[in-house]
């Protein structure tokens, strides 16, 4: 979720950020491994999404802005096949790339695959972050954004 705050700011559109940051908060939480797994991004969008929609509204999304969310939680899991222009796509390539600069943990992070060019320039970032949270028991996201920000 940090790194879909990170690269928003990048891409420069509030909105747009809320939006990748509320497809992040549910991109995987319908996962059943980490391996590697093309429909946990349908079944987020499908069951999680559900259960968070009057939180995304309170902070201001709008409602017919849900397909976006849908639109990039699905497409996060799936290989990359052309994006809807827009905020569609755009919301689904930062989704994609920030979940990227996530995959230095699994070790087969691959900075090529990054959609936008201002990604890159996080790798390092993302690797020093995993490092530094991935023995601490965090119990909020303002924990996060201290770590991040002592990076």
């Amino acid at each position: 979720m940090y790194h879909s705050l990170l690269l928003g700011n990048e891409f420069g559109d509030e909105y747009t950020t809320k939006l990748t940051f509320c497809a992040a908060f549910i991109h995987d939480m319908e996962r059943l491994h980490d391996g590697f797994c093309k429909e946990h991004g349908v079944w987020a969008a499908r069951y999680a999404l559900p259960k968070f929609r009057d939180l995304f509204i309170s902070i201001g999304v709008q409602e017919m802005d849900l397909d976006v969310i849908v639109y990039a939680t699905t497409k996060h899991s799936l290989p990359d096949r052309g994006f809807i222009s827009g905020i569609y796509g755009n919301v689904a390539k930062l989704l994609k790339d920030a979940d990227g600069l996530d995959r230095v943990r699994l070790g087969d992070f691959n900075p090529r695959f990054l959609r936008f060019p201002f990604s890159k320039k996080y790798v390092h970032f993302a690797e020093k972050f995993y490092w530094k949270t991935e023995k601490v028991d965090i119990k909020n996201f303002d924990e996060v954004i201290d770590i991040a920000e002592s990076i």
